[in-house]
């Protein structure tokens, strides 16, 4: 499914600050930011249980900015492939999403 995204203006600050936002989809949620300047988006469920990674929490980073946090059990997800470095899922990785800019907007394929 090919699904077209508008990001916020503050959405858009924070990636370029180096930080992955939520993003609401009619069938849940995906985590969209950029990763040495290409965007990359991944879907917003740990792989240690079916939770949200960013579930209670303002942010899905670690408060260093350097990995993806699942708030729920700490595993660590690093951000250019989504392999869980740390936590009770290390070795796994996050599922990618296909996601390309065209104009100013982002297209999505789950």
């Amino acid at each position: 499914m090919r699904v077209r995204i508008v990001l916020t203006t503050g959405e858009r600050a924070l990636v370029a600050r180096g930080q992955f936002v939520r993003v609401d989809l009619a069938a849940g949620s995906i985590l969209v930011g950029k990763v040495d300047g290409a965007w990359c988006a991944y879907e917003n469920e740990c792989r240690h249980r079916a939770l949200p990674i960013d579930l209670g929490a303002s942010s899905p980073m670690s408060d260093d900015a350097n990995f993806l946090l699942c708030h729920q059990h700490g595993a660590l997800y690093r951000l250019r492939d989504g392999l869980c470095v740390a936590g009770p899922c290390v070795g796994e990785k996050l599922a990618s999403v296909e996601v390309s800019e065209e104009g100013a907007d982002l297209v999505v394929r789950r």
